[in-house]
C-alpha cells in the first residue's frame, strides 16, 4: 500500500546518493508478471515513479552542488 514516493524515498534515494558520491550503485525491479514493476519503475503524472523520481533528485543535487 506504499507510494512510489515511499518506495523512493525508503529504498532507492539512498542509492542515489552513494552514486552522486562516486560509489556504484543499482536500482532491480524483479517479481512475477503483472506485479505492478513498470508502474513503481515509470509511474504517472500523479504519482511518479522511481525512474523520474531519480532524475529529478539527481538535478536537485547537481543544482545544489553548482549554487
Amino acid at each position: 500500500a506504499a507510494t512510489n514516493a515511499q518506495i523512493y524515498d525508503a529504498l532507492v534515494r539512498p542509492v542515489i546518493r552513494a552514486a552522486v558520491d562516486g560509489f556504484n550503485g543499482t536500482v532491480f525491479a524483479f517479481d512475477q508478471t503483472s506485479s505492478g514493476k513498470t508502474y513503481t519503475m515509470s509511474g504517472s503524472g500523479a504519482d511518479p515513479g522511481v525512474i523520474p523520481l531519480a532524475v529529478c533528485d539527481l538535478f536537485d543535487t547537481a543544482r545544489q552542488v553548482i549554487n
